[in-house]
């Protein structure tokens, strides 16, 4: 098996095979339909849409709130985001090639969610394509490895079946990355052709197609950190030839970003989405929290995408599996040590994937930033599945020969054995989201009279159960109802009482904005203090209490009528469901028990 291994690797057919075996493994992605944010691209690419909130500008396709509270007032009342939302924030990105992207897929086949995934894998292809370039080029030393013939191949096989992409190459709206992946890779690949080949037209070139990477989307940025690797350690002229190298990429980077920033663009007034610029400090400290999460997902395991949902399951286990995370990074760091201190090209991707932390920790962890993490990431864990597959590991002092081959062994295990199984069901994940999705909208009215009803959802899991609902029964030209809302999410125990026939007063035991996936809408520096007052046409919401750190403790919401009118459809979440909710006599108090979080999940 190992001399078939090797043979395969050094085969020039390598790279293709990889690349077909990587988008056979994601073909289960073109049959999961669409989800989430895709239904509100398809609002806003088809629209207009009888929800005014929804931009009927394709330019506006990744601008979710723009800063102006009339709009965000808008989703608000139709039930998209929560009550407790900031009206001033902002969340809106400039991706016209992106954007471009999806107009194809609308203009061309607007009812085949098939050939829209299909277009996502292709571009996933191409990309492919492009890393094997840098790859080739860049891998020419051995890494520390006893095979370095076959680094170039193995490490592209690694990052193509890769499950940490499975949710990227299914989620349609996830599109951006892979497109800014596939356009700023051959940017690496041009300016190595210009510092070791003298190829002016590459240098020319490579400049302004870092732009149009950004242009797809801001993750491109990313490609910088391997510039950046490139100049210490690879530049052939040196390091201060090979930083002055970058000074073009430099001013096309700095022209992006006065002009995003002075259009408007960008996360601000998030709790969750973290602007560096704006707030350095908090920044800081999430990229402490964050880094090592994404970085122990990418080498080890579990996954970073449960990060922010692990309080609501125990408050114990953020704890847990951070430490967990900085003991991944501790062993993959003994055992990649001789390559990183013997072999430029290992210091080069090391410290690529390093950086590259720093601007997606401005994110909420998921595996679906690792894309550029993996580009630097896959060449060393390939250099110790090479070290398996030959039977020799190189001597370390910091690392024992013990350590070191538990740890190539777990690599081998983790990214050439179980990641390449468990890719096809990771590309499901979309299938999964609508399932719990469809949990709650199933419950709901869907009989053509809920245009005219108020859904009010008392307790829902989180707040996906309910703003997801709106568009996308829109997208899908079924009845949606006028409005939906939800009073507090079953992060933990919730209290409900009638103070009168209008007026129901809601008591969270852990308060509002428990859980970290609420903090999505509102950032803790702007709290809702004790009086703060949200007007809905048919109920108001008024803070009552708050608690020790600002949040709301409990809030009173008087309706337009009495509870018992028709207009109003109560719901309460009860057993994996909605079940209909009948409102309390006045006076009455009811307590609605925290939801299992475990339940929730596929």
């Amino acid at each position: 098996m190992r001399r078939l291994l090797t043979r395969l690797l050094q085969s020039p057919r390598a790279p293709v095979a990889s690349i077909a075996l990587a988008l056979l493994l994601a073909s289960p992605a073109l049959t999961t339909g669409l989800t989430a944010d895709d239904y509100f691209h398809r609002l806003v690419l088809l629209g207009p849409s009888s929800i005014e909130a929804i931009p009927s500008d394709p330019m506006q396709l990744f601008v979710w709130a723009d800063g102006d509270a009339k709009r965000a007032l808008g989703m608000m009342e139709v039930g998209m985001t929560a009550w407790w939302t900031d009206p001033e924030i902002v969340m809106a990105y400039f991706r016209p090639l992106s954007v471009l992207s999806h107009l194809i897929d609308y203009r061309l086949w607007p009812d085949s969610p098939l050939l829209m995934h299909l277009h996502s894998l292709l571009v996933f292809g191409l990309a492919l394509w492009s890393l094997a370039a840098v790859y080739r080029r860049l891998l020419g030393s051995s890494l520390g490895s006893s095979t370095p013939t076959m680094l170039p191949a193995l490490a592209l096989l690694l990052y193509a079946v890769d499950d940490a992409h499975g949710m990227t190459l299914a989620w349609i709206a996830n599109r951006n990355a892979l497109l800014a992946l596939a356009l700023s890779l051959p940017v690496l690949v041009l300016h190595d052709r210009h510092a070791r080949e003298g190829q002016r037209l590459a240098g020319l070139l490579g400049p302004p197609l870092l732009l149009l990477a950004l242009l797809a989307g801001e993750s491109a940025l990313a490609i910088t950190t391997y510039l950046f690797g490139y100049a210490l350690f690879l530049d052939p002229a040196g390091r201060l030839r090979g930083l002055l190298r970058l000074l073009p990429h430099g001013l096309c980077v700095l022209l992006w970003a006065v002009a995003y920033r002075s259009m408007g663009y960008g996360a601000r007034g998030s709790g969750l989405v973290v602007d560096p610029g704006g707030e350095p400090l908090r920044y800081l400290a999430k990229l402490l929290e964050r880094a090592p999460v994404l970085l122990a997902g990418q080498l080890g395991f579990p996954p970073s995408d449960p990060w922010e949902a692990y309080p609501a399951v125990a408050s114990w286990l953020p704890t847990a599996l951070y430490s967990w995370a900085l003991v991944t990074l501790a062993l993959f760091g003994l055992a990649f040590g001789s390559r990183l201190r013997k072999d430029p090209a290992a210091r080069a991707f090391g410290l690529g994937a390093l950086l590259c932390t720093l601007p997606v920790a401005a994110q909420f962890p998921h595996d679906r930033l690792l894309l550029f993490i993996g580009v630097g990431a896959a060449p060393l864990v390939a250099s110790l599945v090479a070290d398996v597959i030959a039977r020799s590991y190189p001597e370390d002092a910091l690392a024992g020969a013990r350590l070191q081959r538990a740890v190539s062994w777990t690599a081998l295990s983790l990214h050439l054995i179980l990641a390449p199984v468990w890719l096809p069901l990771r590309v499901r994940a979309p299938l999964d989201a609508e399932r719990m999705i469809g949990a709650a909208d199933r419950a709901i009215d869907d009989s053509p009279s809920v245009r005219e009803r108020t859904v009010v959802l008392i307790n829902p899991p989180v707040d996906a159960y309910a703003g997801y609902i709106p568009p996308m029964r829109e997208a899908q030209a079924r009845p949606r109802p006028k409005a939906v809302r939800w009073l507090a999410t079953a992060g933990s125990e919730v209290s409900v009482r009638r103070e009168d026939a209008t007026t129901l007063v809601v008591k969270p035991r852990d308060g509002y904005l428990s859980l970290p996936s609420e903090w999505m809408q509102r950032n803790p520096r702007r709290p809702m203090q004790i009086g703060y007052e949200v007007r809905f046409s048919d109920m108001d919401v008024r803070v009552m209490a708050a608690t020790d750190d600002g949040r709301p403790a409990e809030a009173r919401f008087r309706f337009a009528a009495a509870l018992e009118d028709p207009r109003y459809l109560f719901y309460l979440w009860r057993d994996g469901t909605f079940v209909p909710w009948r409102p309390l006599a006045i006076g009455a108090e009811a307590h609605y028990p925290r939801v299992d979080f475990t339940e929730l999940l596929p």
